[in-house]
């Protein structure tokens, strides 16, 4: 189950944690363009041995992950559907 957070540094979103997983399914910076998903990204990846970022549709996006060092992957939903997306594995 995917739940809503909001971070103090301007990033919300929809997103599911374990113990060393982070799936980010939707998010939204309030102040685009000032970093806070930058900020956000690395106090993920202290934390989380695994990130995926689910449904990536925008390519600036795709490619900022990939210069960070997320690849390109393919999940699949409870209903067997493709999700494409980027993982970062620690």
């Amino acid at each position: 189950c995917f739940c809503r957070f909001v971070s103090p540094i301007g990033i919300n979103g929809l997103a599911r944690a374990t113990d060393d997983t982070l799936d980010l399914l939707a998010l939204f910076a309030y102040v685009p363009g000032q970093g806070s998903f930058t900020k956000f990204l690395k106090l993920a990846e202290r934390r989380f041995a695994t990130i995926r970022v689910l449904s990536v549709w925008n390519p600036r996006l795709f490619s900022f992950l990939v210069r960070r060092g997320y690849v390109p992957s393919m999940d699949l939903d409870a209903n067997c559907d493709k999700i494409n997306g980027l993982i970062l594995n620690r």
